[in-house]
């Protein structure tokens, strides 16, 4: 599936599941806005990834 030119928006992506889905989202072109709840260090790991594919990130 073709996600060029379209945001996602993933709850928990710092880690487990919610991290495996947003890069596989960045993966397949989407740009991603990365959530957490307490731990930012994760988030920060999880967006690097993220821009290493070519995507942006944004952190919230």
């Amino acid at each position: 599936m073709d996600f060029n030119n379209k945001i996602a928006l993933i709850t928990g992506s710092g880690r487990g599941i919610g991290k495996a889905i947003a890069l596989h989202f960045a993966r397949h072109g989407a740009d991603v806005i990365i959530n957490f709840f307490r731990n930012r260090a994760p988030s920060e790991e999880t967006a690097r990834e993220i821009e290493k594919l070519g995507r942006r990130s944004l952190r919230t």
